[in-house]
C-alpha cells in the first residue's frame, strides 16, 4: 500500500501568542521613542534659535576714590558697541542704538568742569575714514561755536584728535601718532588739568602734535541734557563718524590722571583683555 503524506502540525499557539505580545512591544517602543527623538529635536530647535538676552549689570557706585571713575562702561564680550553683557559702575543710563553705538545720558556727575580724564579700548576693522571714539557735544547739527564739550576721535591710522570746548572757545588738537593696524586693540586717554591736553597711547604720552594746540583755557562748558555718545558722535544727523570695530572699557575720570596712573590703567586692560594676556 502507498503511504499516506503526513498532516501539517498543529501551530505552537503558546509561541504565536508570545510573538504578538513582541511585536506589540516593538512597536510601543517605537512609537516612544520617535516621541522622544521628536521632544529632544524641539529643544534643541529652542536652543539654537533662541539667543540669550543681553545682560546688562550695573555696578553698585564705589565709596569716593580719588582713583574711581565717574562713568565705567565694559562688556564681558569685550565690546560694548554690542550692547551685550554690559557692566556699568557710575551715573547715567545706556542707551544701545542702531546696534552699533551707546548714548549715555546727562547726570551731573558727568559735568567735571576744571580736568577731566577719558580712556577707552580700540579695534578697528580698518582706519579708512575718521570714526570716533567718545565724546559729548554742546550742539549740533546745524553746529554752533563752540561745538562740543570734550572728544576722541581716530582721523586716520597715524593721525589722533583730541578736542575740549569751553563757554567762548573751542581747542581741537591733532596727533602723530604710531601706526595703527586693523583688528589690533590699542588704548587711548585724553587728559586735561584746566590749561593742557594731553594724549596717551597705550600708556605712552604722545608728544608729536599735528596740527592745533595742547593748550587750552578755563572750565568745560555741558550742556544739560546731552548725551555722552560711544562709537558715534554728532557730525551728522542723527550721528556720524561712526566706529567700525569695538570698543570697550570706556572711563570718564572728574581730573586728569597722572602719566603713571594711566600706565596703570592701560596695564589693567592687558590682563583684562584675553587677546592681550601675556
Amino acid at each position: 500500500m502507498s503511504s499516506q503524506p503526513s498532516p501539517p502540525p498543529l501551530p505552537d499557539r503558546a509561541t504565536d501568542s508570545r510573538q504578538k505580545v513582541l511585536n506589540v512591544i516593538l512597536a510601543a517602543l517605537i512609537v516612544v521613542f520617535a516621541i522622544v527623538s521628536s521632544i529632544l529635536a524641539f529643544v534643541m530647535w529652542k536652543i539654537g534659535s533662541t539667543a540669550p538676552p543681553p545682560v546688562t549689570e550695573r555696578v553698585s557706585p564705589a565709596p569716593a576714590s580719588a582713583t574711581a571713575p565717574v562713568l565705567q562702561v565694559q562688556s564681558q564680550r569685550f565690546n560694548i558697541l554690542r550692547g551685550e553683557q554690559l557692566v556699568i559702575a557710575g551715573s547715567g543710563a545706556v542707551e544701545i542704538r542702531n546696534g552699533d553705538h551707546l548714548a549715555i545720558s546727562d547726570a551731573a556727575s558727568l559735568h567735571p568742569p576744571d580736568s577731566i580724564t577719558v580712556s577707552a579700548w580700540f579695534n578697528a576693522r580698518s582706519y579708512k575714514r575718521p570714526m570716533t571714539v567718545a565724546g559729548r557735544a554742546q550742539n549740533g547739527p546745524p553746529w554752533r561755536y563752540p561745538f562740543l564739550s570734550w572728544l576722541v576721535r581716530i582721523n586716520t591710522d597715524s593721525l589722533v584728535e583730541i578736542d575740549v570746548g569751553h563757554e567762548q572757545n573751542y581747542t581741537p588738537s591733532g596727533w602723530n601718532v604710531p601706526p595703527l593696524q586693523p583688528d589690533e586693540w590699542n588704548f587711548v586717554a585724553l587728559t586735561y588739568d584746566g590749561r593742557i591736553k594731553k594724549l596717551f597711547l597705550n600708556g605712552s604720552l604722545i608728544t608729536s602734535l599735528a596740527s592745533g594746540s595742547p593748550n587750552s583755557q578755563g572750565a568745560i562748558r555741558y550742556v544739560p541734557g546731552r548725551f555722552i555718545l560711544i562709537g558715534a558722535d554728532e557730525s551728522e544727523a542723527p550721528v556720524g563718524d561712526r566706529f567700525d570695530g569695538a570698543i570697550d572699557d570706556v572711563r570718564l575720570y572728574d581730573r586728569a590722571l597722572s602719566a603713571e596712573e594711566v600706565q596703570g590703567v592701560f596695564q589693567e586692560g592687558k590682563r583684562r583683555l584675553p587677546m592681550l594676556r601675556r
